[in-house]
């Protein structure tokens, strides 16, 4: 006889499996997300370096200075927590970062 093999771990959401960790409701949120014109999104797979890649695009895009903001995007980087804030911002750039929960296999 052989052990019954343990089932994903996962939540059906609209009806595609998704990371069980993320509120459905914050997962719907980052789906409304609508980018503008001259928005930048980083994607990056966790672990990859992710933190490095926005403190280098601040430096290209700031010529070489960093700002504030940085550290605040730091604290919100998933799009589900950073949509709404990111629409009160005044400049044209939105740095986010796309967490794997948000990608579908």
């Amino acid at each position: 006889m052989t052990a019954a093999r343990p089932k994903p771990y996962y939540q059906v959401v609209d009806g595609v499996p998704r990371c069980p960790l993320i509120a459905p409701e914050l997962l719907r949120e980052g789906f409304d997300f609508v980018p503008e014109k001259g928005d930048l999104l980083q994607v990056s797979y966790p672990k990859s370096g992710t933190h490095w890649v926005q403190y280098i695009t601040q430096l290209i895009l700031r010529k070489r200075r960093t700002s504030g903001e940085s550290r605040r995007l730091q604290e919100k980087r998933r799009i589900s927590r950073v949509s709404a804030w990111a629409q009160k911002l005044q400049t044209q750039q939105r740095l986010t970062h796309i967490s794997h929960a948000y990608t579908t296999t």
